[in-house]
This record gives structure tokens, C-alpha cells and sequence, in this order.
């Protein structure tokens, strides 16, 4: 699977319970970002600033919310969110297995 296909049920599981026009939109408009040594997405819903990665068969998630649902952005400026995923180090062979949950299935 690739990255983009697991994208949709990403989504879809994670904003199953989200406002309406809060879920950050369809994955296909998420605006490209690097996230260390990849390319990621990044989307802002009404309270949160989200990325995600696909990197060597792993996702990984980024979030910056506040525990409010307003449209306007409380929090870290979006500048310093981005400018740390740029430096992030993202590191597979480092990673813990866990046993599967109920989100999405395989990584990309």
C-alpha cells in the first residue's frame, strides 16, 4: 500500500467523530511538507495543526491542538510547528512494535 492509499482510511478513522468541516478535508489538498528526511502532509482543522509521514514501511503522526473548537489558531504559530517537523530525525529502526489496536491496518 502506499502512502497516499493509507492516507484515506487514516483520515477516515481519525476524524470519525470530528465536526463537520473540522477534519482538515480530503488528504489529496493536504499541502506537502518535509518531515526529516521525508515528505509528509500537513492539514489544519478547527483546533489542531496535524502532519503525517510515511517513512520506511512507518507513519508518523504530528499534532498541535488546543481543547477548544474555534477556527482561529491559539497555538504555536504554525511556523515553529512546520520548522520542527522539518527537523525531526525519524527513526524506524528505533521503534517499538506494539501489538495492533483498531486503527488503520499496515503502515506505508
Amino acid at each position: 500500500m502506499t502512502f497516499d492509499q493509507w492516507l484515506m482510511p487514516f483520515h477516515a478513522f481519525t476524524t470519525a467523530h470530528v465536526v463537520a468541516g473540522c477534519d482538515g478535508g480530503d488528504p489529496s489538498t493536504w499541502t506537502e511538507v518535509p518531515i526529516g528526511q521525508a515528505t509528509g502532509r500537513t492539514y489544519h482543522a478547527c483546533n489542531a495543526d496535524s502532519a503525517v509521514v510515511g517513512y520506511q514501511g512507518r507513519a508518523y503522526v504530528f499534532d498541535l491542538s488546543n481543547s477548544t473548537s474555534t477556527t482561529t489558531k491559539d497555538q504555536l504559530p504554525s511556523g515553529i510547528f512546520l520548522a520542527m517537523l522539518r527537523d525531526m530525525e525519524l527513526t524506524p529502526e528505533t521503534a517499538v512494535d506494539t501489538a495492533p489496536g483498531s486503527s488503520p491496518s499496515a503502515a506505508p
